[in-house]
């Protein structure tokens, strides 16, 4: 029983080894198509605009300063609120 399990190991790694072989010879014919994914997907994580009570910012560093303080904020919130006693 342990030879088929070492011959079915033998055959996974051999086609293992040969999709590699093929991928070094042809290169990868889609990096063309995946840079474009991916930077798709970048322009669409991006905050353009940002509301901030009644104004709204645009501009790079205002954005990135926002959510900065916006993550501080909240994140100091809930320090204070798990440090403060429960007995308010």
């Amino acid at each position: 029983m342990e030879d088929i399990w070492s011959l079915l190991r033998l055959k996974n790694s051999k086609i293992f080894q040969r999709s590699r072989a093929r991928w070094l010879k042809e290169g990868d014919a889609n990096s063309a198509y995946f840079h474009a994914c991916v930077k798709k997907k970048g322009r669409i994580n991006s905050i353009l605009k940002l509301q901030v009570g009644d104004r709204w910012v645009e501009e790079v560093v205002e954005v990135r300063q926002e959510v900065v303080v916006s993550i501080l904020i909240k994140s100091l919130t809930l320090m204070i609120v798990h440090w403060l006693p429960h007995s308010f």
